[in-house]
Order: structure tokens, then sequence, then C-alpha cells
């Protein structure tokens, strides 16, 4: 029942649906992939990555969690891709969706800044800077398989 109100909602809101699940499927799952390959090499699993992720809501006790932390991560982290996805279909103006380069790189960017900046601080994640490498991977990261997957799914259909 709950997943009727969700898609009638958002087709109430004009926004696609299918587009939107779809956007936040494969950017969730980008940035996943992302993750883990530039933080196996430091020694770190991709459990450990998605424990972090629900450490958000759980803070440092998280990683102490198991595998069952771990799936609530991956959940969390497909539950912000949504958002992110419902935001640029409503936020992002016809003629920048046009240009799915630029918007995507500049959404992307936009995206890491809120993340970094705003929401991982306002959370209970335990917070330390990572290397500069690895923070500027991850912004890159965010351009490259946030924003533009992301804004390639929205681009106007005359030019899909």
């Amino acid at each position: 029942m709950q997943d009727i109100a969700f898609d009638s909602s958002m087709a109430a809101a004009g926004l696609p649906i299918r587009r939107v699940l779809g956007a936040a499927a494969v950017a969730g799952t980008l940035d996943l992939m992302f993750a883990a390959a530039l933080w196996y090499p430091k020694g770190v699993p991709p459990k450990t990555i998605f424990q972090s992720i629900a450490s958000g809501l759980l803070g440092p006790d998280a990683f102490a969690g198991g595998w069952g932390v771990a799936v609530l991560g991956v959940g969390l982290h497909f539950a912000i891709m949504l958002i992110i996805a419902v935001l640029y279909a409503s936020l992002v103006p016809a003629g920048l969706r046009a240009r799915p380069l630029i918007a995507g790189g500049l959404y992307g960017l936009a995206i890491w800044h809120a993340m970094n900046l705003v929401v991982v601080p306002l959370s209970a994640a335990p917070l330390s800077l990572p290397p500069f490498w690895i923070g500027a991977a991850d912004m890159a990261g965010h351009i490259l398989f946030v924003g533009m997957p992301i804004a390639m799914l929205f681009k106007p259909a005359a030019q899909r």
C-alpha cells in the first residue's frame, strides 16, 4: 500500500517515476562500486564502507554491528540517492537538463559539497578527514558516477 502512495505522490508532482527510480539505482550502484574500489587498496573492505553509511544514523557503534548494519547502510545509501534523483528532477531547469554533461558535473559537485559540508557533519557519523587524494577522488566520483548518470537519464527525450 505504501508503494502505491509513493508512486501516486511522485506522479502527482509530475515526476517520471521510473526514471527517478532508475537514476537512483544506477547512481547508487556506481557510487558504491566506486567507493569500494577507492578504499579497498587502503585495506577497507566494502562491509566497512556500508557500515560507515549506517554510522550516519547509528554513530560509531555501527562498525561493531556486522552485516545487518552493513545492509542498513546500503539501504540508507539508496534512500539518499532516491532523494538526490528526486531533487534533480524537481529543481534542475529543462534548459540545463538539455546539457547533461554540464548539469551532471555541476550537480555532482553540489551533491559532494552538500554531503561533506552539511549532511555528514550533522549526522552521527564519526568525523575524520581522509587523505587529500581520497577526498579529491571522492569529489570526482560524485561528478562522474552520481551527477553525470542522473543527468544523462533525465536529458530531454529528443536527445536520447
